[in-house]
């Protein structure tokens, strides 16, 4: 089974930082910021990402989510969404193919502006016969909920294992950070295991 990205020469790193000392969203930022800059001065890494929930370990923050100009779902039967919070250069770093449209632009990922990405299953389960890009969805995250522009569609990305199905419905999101635990993707040339 494809998982949906590119597993080569690929470390991943779980990283947590302490709440006590990483309150507000600027300093977490700041520190993945600098922490992908130095990463990427090592000799031999081609580049570095991030997201909230790595692949192969499960699904991230589902939540509900409606489409602009359709009517909600009946009740117990809202549309869920597998949100996950990326940082910049995550698909191409991941091999993840753009289907349709658009990634992330630079100001997107620094400032808070509200676009997602979805992946093709979402768009082919909500959007059939149907051009998703430029249609509005409001996932259901926050306090203030407010619609946000489908700007891509990307490949399917499998987030539990190769030996199960993928999952059905899965959304990126570029959003301000609310987590302090983030998972570092590292690529680099020709790495190999270490022997054991």
């Amino acid at each position: 089974v494809d998982p949906g990205f590119d597993p080569k020469n690929l470390l991943t790193v779980r990283i947590s930082l302490p709440g006590s000392r990483y309150r507000e969203d600027t300093r977490v930022v700041m520190f993945f910021q600098q922490l992908m800059t130095n990463i990427r001065s090592i000799p031999g890494v081609r580049d570095v990402s991030a997201n909230a929930f790595a692949p192969f370990t499960g699904p991230g923050s589902a939540t509900n989510f409606t489409i602009e100009g359709r009517d909600r779902p009946p009740a117990g039967q809202d549309w869920v969404t597998d949100v996950r919070v990326i940082s910049g250069r995550y698909f191409p770093m991941m091999a993840i193919p753009l289907r349709q449209g658009r990634t992330f632009t630079d100001a997107e990922l620094t400032e808070a502006k509200r676009v997602v990405i979805i992946n093709e299953t979402l768009a082919r389960t909500y959007f059939p016969g149907e051009d998703p890009i430029g249609k509005r969805i409001t996932i259901n995250m926050k306090d203030d909920n407010q619609p946000s522009e489908i700007v891509g569609v990307v490949g399917d990305v499998n987030a539990w294992n190769v030996a199960r199905s993928k999952l059905r419905r899965n959304g990126c999101r570029q959003i301000k950070v609310e987590e302090v635990r983030w998972v570092q993707h590292v690529r680099g040339c020709g790495w190999q295991p270490a022997p054991s």
